[in-house]
C-alpha cells in the first residue's frame, strides 16, 4: 500500500503545470515539495492578479519547541524503523516538527530536540501474568519496569511488609482462597494479564515508586503516558469480589483519586489514553486526574465529531492538556474507493481526509496552541516525515473566537449538512463534519453550496500545498476546507 501512497504523491507534485501557474518554494517542506497556485477559475470577476510568492504563507520549524506558533504537532513513536543513515535523517527531520514524543529512544529524540515533551510508556492498571505461553501467540511477564513488573513487585512488598503482595490484585466471584489461583485472569493485545486493585493503599504505595523509579531510569523523559485508562479497562474492578457489593459511584471515585494521587506524587506531565471509546464522563475525571488525556483514534474524518470537539473543549477549558489522535491514515484514505470517500475539493481521498483532521483540530486548538496537540497520523511502521503534509505548515495564526455554525441545511440524501466556521488570524476554517452516526454517506452526493465568508476573494489550500482561488464553494459530509485571502 505504501507504494500506492507515493504514487499519489508523485502524481499530485508532478502534474503539469499550465503556463500562468507560479512555482514557489516552501521553505522547511522538503526539497521537492512544491506549491502550485494555480490560475483564477473561468467567472472570477475579483480582478486579482495572483501573487508572485505564496511562500510567506507557510512557517519554517524552528529547532526547537514550540516549533511552530499556530498548532502542537505530536508523534506516538512506535514506528521501528530508525536504523541507517535513512532512519538517522528521518528522526532528524521529524524532531523538528513534534513537540511530544511518546515511547521509542527518548534519549535520541532528547539529543535532537531537548525541549521537547517525551513521554515513556507505563501501564498501572494492570500486570502481565508470569504464566507460560506454549503457543507462542501471547507475551508473558518480563522483569521489567515499564509495564511488565510482577518480580519488581515481588521485591517491592518484600521490602515493605506492612503491604500484602495478593492484595494488590483484584480476584473473581469463586468462593475459593484470595490467593494467586483465584486472581481475575484476562487477555489484551496478546498479552495475559491481571488486574490491580485501585483500592489497595498498598497498590496505590507501589505504583507510586515503580513510576517514580521509570522516570529516574530514563531521565531525559518529561512525564508519562498511561495507556489503557479508559472506563472499559477499569471495567474488571465491578466483576471482583473487592468490588461486590461496591456501587460504581464509589469505585470510579476510587479511580479518579488513585489517578490523581499518582500524579500529584509524580510532579510531572501524566497522560492518560483513552482509546477510541465515546466521550464519557468517568474518562473526563480520569483525565483531569491525570492532567492531560492522549483521545487515540477519536480525530475522525468518517465518524461523528462534534461530541468529541466538546469532550476536549470541556478538558481544555480546565487547563487539561489533549492529544487529538487521528483515526484514519494514510493508507486508510488511498484504499476507500470513490463510492465511499471520493476526493471532493482535493487531489485525492489522502488530501481531503487529512484537511479534513486537521480543519478538526483548529476547531479545538487552544489560544496558544499549547494545550491541544495534534497527532497527524498513527501509523506503525513508517517514519512520520513519510505522512508529512505541507498545509501542516501553513500558517493560520491564533484563533479569533470560538467556532460557531456558519450553514445548517440538508443534503441531497436528507442527511443533516451543518458547516462550522472558526476564524484565525490569517485563515478561515470551515468544516462540515458527520454530525450523527445516522448520516454516514460522504460521496459527492452529499456536496452541498457552502456561502463565503466575507471579506475575500478567497482561496483554499490543499493537503500538499495548492492555493486554489474560488468564487464559490461546495462541502461534502465530512469535508473541510482551510481558505486564505487573495491579495
Amino acid at each position: 500500500m505504501r507504494w500506492l501512497i507515493a504514487a499519489l504523491a508523485a502524481l499530485t507534485l508532478a502534474a503539469p503545470l499550465s503556463a500562468q501557474t507560479i512555482i514557489a518554494r516552501v521553505e522547511g517542506v522538503s526539497d521537492s515539495a512544491t506549491v502550485r497556485v494555480l490560475p483564477a477559475p473561468a467567472g472570477d470577476v475579483g480582478g486579482d492578479s495572483v501573487p508572485p510568492v505564496v511562500a510567506s504563507l507557510f512557517a519554517t520549524p524552528r529547532e526547537q519547541s514550540p516549533h511552530f506558533d499556530f498548532a502542537r504537532y505530536t508523534f506516538t513513536d512506535f514506528c521501528y524503523c530508525w536504523d541507517g543513515a535513512k532512519g538517522d535523517t528521518a528522526r532528524a527531520l521529524a524532531a523538528r516538527r513534534y513537540d511530544l514524543i511518546m515511547s521509542g529512544n527518548l534519549e535520541a529524540w532528547s539529543a535532537l530536540n531537548s525541549t521537547a515533551d517525551l513521554l515513556p510508556y507505563a501501564l498501572v492498571q494492570t500486570v502481565f501474568t508470569e504464566e507460560p505461553d506454549t503457543t507462542k501467540a501471547h507475551k508473558v511477564d518480563a522483569n521489567s519496569l515499564s509495564g511488565k513488573y510482577q518480580y519488581d513487585a515481588r521485591s517491592w512488598y518484600a521490602q515493605h511488609p506492612q503491604f500484602s503482595y495478593e492484595s494488590l490484585y483484584l480476584h473473581d466471584l469463586s468462593p475459593t482462597p484470595t490467593d494467586s489461583a483465584s486472581r481475575l485472569h484476562f487477555v489484551i493485545w496478546n498479552n495475559y494479564r491481571y488486574a490491580l486493585n485501585p483500592l489497595d493503599p498498598g497498590a496505590l504505595a507501589y505504583t507510586i515508586d515503580r513510576l517514580r523509579r521509570l522516570r529516574a531510569s530514563r531521565p531525559v523523559g518529561t512525564g508519562l503516558f498511561f495507556d489503557e485508562m479508559d472506563r472499559h479497562a477499569w471495567s474488571w474492578y465491578g466483576r471482583s469480589r473487592e468490588g461486590a457489593g461496591v456501587d460504581s459511584t464509589t469505585w470510579h471515585a476510587a479511580v479518579v483519586a488513585f489517578v490523581k494521587a499518582v500524579h500529584d506524587s509524580l510532579g510531572v506531565m501524566t497522560q492518560s489514553n483513552a482509546a477510541e471509546y465515546s466521550p464519557g464522563q468517568f474518562d473526563r475525571a480520569i483525565g483531569v486526574a491525570a492532567g492531560a488525556m492522549h483521545l487515540e483514534r477519536m480525530g475522525k474524518a468518517t465518524g461523528e465529531m462534534t461530541k468529541t470537539w466538546a469532550f476536549i473543549d470541556s478538558l481544555t477549558h480546565l487547563g487539561v492538556y489533549v492529544d487529538l489522535v487521528s483515526l484514519e491514515t494514510f493508507d486508510d484514505f488511498a484504499r476507500y474507493g470513490r463510492n465511499f470517500y471520493p476526493p471532493g475539493n482535493y487531489t485525492d481521498a489522502i488530501g481531503r481526509g487529512k484537511t479534513f483532521q486537521l480543519a478538526s483540530y483548529y476547531m479545538v486548538v487552544d489560544s496558544l496552541a499549547r494545550l491541544v496537540g495534534l497527532q497527524t497520523d498513527n501509523t506503525r511502521g513508517y517514519p512520520p516525515d513519510s505522512v508529512w503534509l505541507p498545509i501542516y505548515q501553513l500558517d493560520v495564526g491564533h484563533p479569533r473566537g470560538k467556532r460557531y455554525v456558519w450553514a445548517d441545511t440538508t443534503d441531497a440524501l436528507g442527511q443533516v449538512a451543518r458547516t462550522y466556521r472558526r476564524d484565525f488570524d490569517n485563515a478561515v476554517v470551515l468544516a462540515r463534519p458527520i454530525t450523527s452516526y445516522k448520516y454516514p454517506k460522504m460521496t459527492d452526493t452529499t456536496a452541498v453550496p457552502v456561502p463565503l465568508p466575507e471579506g475575500g476573494p478567497w482561496s483554499y489550500v490543499t493537503a500538499r500545498g495548492d492555493i486554489v482561488p474560488i468564487d464559490s464553494l461546495e462541502l461534502r459530509n465530512s469535508e473541510a476546507v482551510i481558505l486564505v485571502r487573495r491579495p
